[in-house]
């Protein structure tokens, strides 16, 4: 079957491979503090992820059309868990991220102070 909807199914299973890459870059930068790897990783995925089932519903839809079963099978349960993972990978590079600019904030401020005049006593 030469369906342009299956030629597309097989380049959008390619993105699984290439969000594999980026969250290997992800590990590999967020040691250096760089975070964006992690986020676009995270983004290719869900965009791989509804793609691929989109895709698979309008070649589900024609091979049926032909008298051809097609089922999704064990596909569902090996790549929703991917997108959880990456779902929670990115939740949690927000979370430390965010910490980590609050905690360098908060070391870099400086309160001037003042003294009060005639107590000798110096305040905030």
């Amino acid at each position: 079957m030469a369906s342009p909807s299956i030629h597309h199914l097989t380049y959008t299973l390619v993105l699984y491979p290439i969000a594999a890459g980026l969250f290997g870059l992800s590990v590999l930068f967020g040691l250096c503090g760089v975070e964006i790897w992690s986020s676009l990783a995270t983004l290719v995925t869900f965009v791989a992820f509804v793609l691929e089932k989109a895709l698979f519903s309008i070649a589900q839809h024609e091979f049926r059309k032909l008298g051809w079963t097609a089922e999704y099978g064990n596909a569902r349960y090996l790549s929703l868990p991917v997108v959880g993972i990456a779902g929670v990978s990115f939740l949690f590079n927000l979370k430390f991220k965010s910490t980590e600019h609050r905690e360098q904030y908060n070391s870099t401020v400086t309160y001037p102070l003042s003294m009060i005049p005639g107590s000798g006593v110096w305040r905030r």
